[in-house]
């Protein structure tokens, strides 16, 4: 067998693994196969510890395709949360045309992001990510909200006025924020 076909079969092992399953599954079985060997050649290690150890690899490949399926693909294929981004329109008292994000001072540190699963049971009230910028006041979603859960949000500006944004599902990109007239100080 010559030099170039030798690297090129390496090259074509090598190059098969694409999952970290896989590349995890081709290093056991190389030290497998040196104890093996060892084994074999000395008497020093004994036949059955190589054989339990390729056991214990085999069921340790199975736990882990149990575990993270994901891992019999490669990266590329893997699944990636994506986060919605919500932008805020500020309506105070009902009025039809929302108000320049500019002219709402947002405490963010205040406002409160809730949500609530099927069951109306509050799953997580995370610290919403509010930020100002050219389109306006927008939010990122929490990367564990799912498509059955409803978000709320409560929004207090510097000077004490009070915003409330609706139940809303997480795949809206636009919500509305009412002006909360209960709690204003005039």
């Amino acid at each position: 067998m010559s030099d170039d076909t030798r690297i090129s079969g390496w090259q074509v092992i090598i190059g098969s693994v694409k999952t970290p399953l896989g590349f995890f599954t081709l290093i056991s079985l190389i030290l497998d196969a040196i104890l093996l060997g060892g084994s074999v050649l000395t008497d020093k290690l004994p036949m059955w510890m190589p054989i339990s150890i390729l056991g214990l690899l085999v069921v340790c490949v199975f736990v882990i395709m149990y575990k993270k399926p994901m891992a019999l693909y490669p990266p590329e294929y893997w699944e990636t949360k994506k986060r919605m981004n919500v932008k805020l329109l500020f309506h105070p008292r009902n009025l039809e045309e929302p108000m320049e994000a500019i002219d709402v001072d947002l405490n963010v540190i205040e406002c409160e992001l809730k949500v609530r699963d099927e069951q109306n049971q509050a799953r997580s009230m995370p610290v919403p990510k509010l930020t100002l910028g050219h389109g306006g006041w927008t939010f990122q979603l929490p990367e564990d909200v799912v498509d059955t859960d409803s978000i709320r949000l409560e929004l207090i500006e510097h000077n004490s006025k009070k915003w409330k944004v609706i139940s809303f599902p997480p795949y809206e990109t636009n919500v509305r924020a009412m002006l909360n007239t209960q709690n204003l100080e005039e």
